[in-house]
């Protein structure tokens, strides 16, 4: 990998394949406020830099949109963010939030907590680990609660939804920055799941007035203002 401060790009060469990829890192920061530019001020503009930034390099990716102004970035796993947090701190940008979309797994609650990580919790289990954890070292650990609106990818499934509501003290000891959803068809404005997924996070949502939501990638930015919340991805 070289860099061309100049430029602000990053090439990755490959010998054996004879090949050059380039990255051109303004193009990318373009693209983040070009999505930001869609919602409110106040409404948060997350960069998801997982799997090696799609591809792209997720610590020259990550440095751009940091030096650009984004503040909250999301991985998928504990692997990437330790990566991501090293980045983080040679470079000056130690306080960013990095968010982990496997959430906290068997084991890994020492290193989440040790490298300032948020992990995002998708199911009881997972929830039930991590407020363990928090009562164990006498701290208020923060996370992301993600509910299943139609992705059957992560998330609380709607039986899990329900027990939690009814068993708020679950979260004790946890401190709980967003709500979040995934849109399963948001590239597709006229989709009617859309509108359902929306109305079954606001419905979940309701029962966690104070916390803060998220629900649009970056293709439900384009949708309007009901799906921004408080913070895209």
């Amino acid at each position: 990998m070289t860099t061309n401060p100049s430029e602000n790009t990053v090439d990755f060469t490959d010998l054996a394949a004879d090949s050059t990829i380039t990255v051109n890192l303004d193009a990318i920061v373009e693209n983040w406020r070009f999505i930001d530019s869609l919602s409110s001020p106040k409404t948060k503009t997350a960069a998801m830099v997982k799997a090696n930034g799609y591809g792209l390099g997720s610590g020259a990716v990550a440095s751009a949109l940091a030096r650009a102004g984004a503040d909250i970035f999301f991985v998928a796993s504990l692997g990437e963010a330790i990566e991501l947090r090293k980045t983080f701190r040679a470079t000056g940008h130690d306080g960013l939030q990095i968010m982990v979309l496997h959430g906290a797994q068997r084991g890994q609650e020492d290193a989440l907590a040790a490298h300032q990580l948020v992990p995002v919790l998708n199911d009881l289990e997972q929830i039930t680990r991590w407020r363990l954890f928090a009562n164990k070292t006498g701290t208020s650990l923060p996370a992301l609660l993600h509910f299943d609106t139609g992705m059957t990818r992560l998330g609380l499934d709607a039986d899990q939804a329900d027990w939690l509501i009814q068993n708020k003290a679950a979260l004790d000891g946890l401190d709980i920055a967003y709500v979040m959803s995934h849109l399963v068809s948001g590239e597709v404005v006229d989709d009617p799941i859309n509108r359902r997924q929306l109305a079954s996070f606001n419905e979940l949502r309701s029962w966690f007035p104070a916390v803060p939501a998220s629900l649009a990638n970056s293709a439900g930015c384009l949708l309007g203002s009901d799906y921004h919340f408080q913070m895209t991805r």
